[in-house]
């Protein structure tokens, strides 16, 4: 229907273009408006434009302007994409009038939901606490959020979706047992035993 190969390729071309030429015109643009004085040395784990606006000089209103359009585009779109996909898949599992269909479907999208709040809320967290009056956020915590953000959702992703297929399942299991069983036929003492009459 929608999903053709070529969509899918547009798509992918689209995604990967965006990520690498939003964050070089940010640099860019932030590099040739900003003078920096001072300490030279980023307290975080990446190099973004939060860490940077601390260390400069000059007026940086039309940098952190720049800087939260390009969230906006970057990160408030797809989220918007995903939000409205939910709702049409919420409305169309009402539909089903199988409780057991509904119910492994709604289970399917827990679990993404869960790794798309994992993404979203610390990302949320992290760009917003500067504008949030009476907030502060320490170094620390930030970096913590932003490897929470970027690390924790690619890696329990995989995990996530090979523990829900049975097939899968039933290997971990399998060799579980099997490699118990090797531990245990280990530890147990050889024993001879000797008959005599």
């Amino acid at each position: 229907m929608f999903m053709t190969n070529r969509a899918m390729s547009c798509l992918t071309v689209f995604s990967w273009m965006s990520a690498t030429v939003s964050p070089a015109i940010g640099t860019m643009d932030f590099t040739k408006r900003v003078a920096f004085c001072g300490p030279n040395q980023i307290l975080h784990a990446y190099c973004d434009a939060v860490s940077l606006t601390k260390l400069a000089c000059s007026n940086v209103v039309v940098i952190q302007g720049s800087s939260i359009g390009q969230a906006i585009f970057v990160l408030l779109a797809p989220f918007t994409f995903i939000v409205f996909s939910y709702a049409n898949i919420i409305a169309s599992v009402m539909r089903i009038a199988d409780g057991q269909g509904r119910l492994k479907t709604f289970s399917t999208c827990a679990t993404q939901g869960c790794i798309i709040l994992i993404y979203y809320v610390p990302r949320f967290v992290v760009y917003s606490a500067p504008y949030i009056p009476n907030l502060t956020m320490t170094s620390d915590l930030r970096i913590s959020l932003t490897l929470v953000y970027s690390l924790l959702p690619p890696v329990a992703n995989p995990f996530i979706y090979c523990f829900r297929t049975k097939e899968i399942r039933a290997i971990l299991v399998r060799w579980g047992h099997g490699w118990r069983n090797n531990t245990t036929e280990r530890t147990k003492p050889k024993t001879i035993a000797v008959i005599t009459r």
